[in-house]
């Protein structure tokens, strides 16, 4: 699964490592400071896709800045209950 953001260019994407409840470990260059908020955007289940959005902010990077602790803000149900399927 791979991960856009807002703030980047639509077409550039960046592979998730990590995907839970609370947030996101996205690899690659650590492009957004710690405490930026940020829209994390990506499409799960290939077969029948599930689009998801919701803004987060990051709260870490790996060492070497080659990724991102990205942890989401508060979800309304329906995109909780997206995210609940996406993880099972």
């Amino acid at each position: 699964m791979s991960v856009g953001f807002s703030e980047s260019d639509p077409r550039t994407t960046t592979p998730v490592a990590n995907l839970s409840y609370t947030g996101v470990l996205v690899v690659g260059e650590a492009t957004h400071p710690v405490g930026a908020r940020i829209e994390v955007c990506f499409v799960a289940c290939p077969e029948d896709p599930v689009l998801f959005m919701h803004s987060g902010t990051v709260v870490r990077h790996l060492d070497g800045g080659r990724g991102m602790g990205v942890e989401f803000d508060p979800m309304p149900h329906e995109i909780e209950a997206l995210l609940l399927d996406v993880l099972e």
